[in-house]
């Protein structure tokens, strides 16, 4: 299963970055929230680590 399009946009902004707090204020969210999509979206790309997790979506087009 791909990552969602929230998980999505989280990571797009934090390999961009933003830290999770601007992430969770930029999208009108709580950093709880973000800390999850980005989790969920780590977990759903089989990545180690987010760093891994951008570079992975970042490889299969992914983040726009």
């Amino acid at each position: 299963m791909p990552p969602s399009p929230r998980e999505l946009k989280c990571l797009h902004l934090l390999a961009h970055g933003s830290s999770p707090k601007e992430i969770a204020y930029d999208l009108d969210l709580k950093v709880v929230s973000v800390d999850l999509y980005l989790s969920r979206a780590r977990a759903k790309l089989n990545a180690k680590s987010l760093p891994h997790a951008v570079f992975l979506a970042s490889r299969q087009g992914l983040l726009r």
